[in-house]
């Protein structure tokens, strides 16, 4: 549902939505089509009407939540995302507020599928920096090892985990290679110099 309130120097827009489904492929988003940088578009006239109209003030008041079916995938990432955020303000002043977290995911990382145990991104504020809360650890261990990420989104945390505390060796070990230090012979050495 929404609507427009219009005034000939203002016009407010709100929105509440849901979306019910969708798949977001973000490495097939990459191989699209789009002109060189090079390229400038202009239509005949655009720039005439486009100067003598006076500009007009938009806000927009949209509120979204995620459907049962909204699934992600991409750069290592496979996850279902679950969630609402309200995002308000002028189009290039946008501020949200909300939550949106991944449920059952996976993540593509030091050679091995981390389980996503806690994805939190959560908005209070300009929609380009949200506070993460992220934990993806190795299953099938006896220790739990994985990649913690905290901070923003413009300015992200990221540290080895583990439960019982070790090392970063010992971390990196597990992670990797799935066994403690001290049974690795050169392959492992490589591999956990390039991780």
């Amino acid at each position: 549902t929404g609507g427009i309130t219009l005034s000939p120097q203002r016009a407010e827009l709100y929105a509440k939505l849901t979306v019910d489904g969708a798949y977001i492929d973000f490495d097939g988003l990459r191989g699209g089509r789009s002109l060189p940088n090079d390229v400038v578009v202009t239509r005949a006239g655009a720039q005439r009407k486009a100067s003598a109209a006076a500009p007009v003030d938009v806000t927009l008041d949209v509120q979204g939540s995620l459907g049962r079916r909204f699934y992600i995938e991409g750069a290592g990432l496979e996850a279902r995302l679950a969630g609402a955020v309200n995002l308000s303000g002028r189009p290039s002043q946008l501020r949200a507020e909300g939550t949106v977290q991944a449920v059952d995911g996976v993540f593509a990382g030091y050679g091995q599928r981390l389980r996503i145990e806690r994805g939190i991104v959560t908005f209070q504020g300009p929609i380009d920096n949200p506070a993460l809360n992220v934990l993806a650890v190795r299953a099938g261990l006896p220790v739990e090892v994985g990649v913690a990420i905290s901070g923003t989104a413009q300015r992200p945390y990221v540290r080895l985990h583990s439960d019982p505390s070790m090392s970063d060796t010992e971390k990196l070990n597990w992670l990797v290679l799935g066994r403690p230090p001290g049974a690795s012979d050169g392959n492992d050495r490589a591999m956990l110099s390039a991780a």
